[in-house]
């Protein structure tokens, strides 16, 4: 039998990223994860990043943003992923209570809207990004080739 590990998803604001991406790995229902997101600065919840996650049969209108403090030296994280881009300087890099930490380099979906010029589209196309990427790391993980 695994044992628990605690992972967390970490972004600016945790108000679009690090929420799909929660809701995301939990809706795979692994036993062996407990899922956990937060930002630097907590906003709420976009209501966007609602309306993707929905689209897909996922609920997350009851969530709440949580800031990375509440966190730290609270509970051990196996592995932190950070869904910032690069062109985020604002971005956490670092989560020093972390066993393992990871760099997803997923866009902001409000510059993707702007660039896009269509909001929903530019969350769809986040949502998809990091479900692609939970899919891979979770394949990596199986594969024993990354701890949590």
């Amino acid at each position: 039998m695994k044992s628990v590990q605690n992972i967390l998803f970490l972004c600016n604001h945790n108000s679009a990223r690090s929420q799909m991406a929660e809701a995301l790995l939990k809706a795979r229902g692994f036993e062996h994860f407990k899922v956990f997101s937060a930002g630097l600065e907590p906003r709420p919840v976009s209501d966007d990043a609602i309306a993707a996650m929905k689209e897909i049969g996922i609920d997350i209108s009851g969530n709440s943003s949580k800031s990375t403090k509440e966190f730290m030296g609270r509970e051990i994280i196996h592995q932190a992923i950070f869904l910032c881009s690069d062109a985020e300087p604002d971005c956490p890099r670092i989560y020093p209570f972390a066993n393992h930490s990871q760099e997803w380099r997923i866009p902001s979906p409000d510059a993707l809207a702007e660039k896009m010029g269509a909001t929903a589209d530019a969350y769809r196309e986040v949502r998809e990004l990091i479900s692609g990427k939970i899919t891979a790391w979770l394949e990596e993980m199986e594969k024993g080739a990354l701890s949590a």
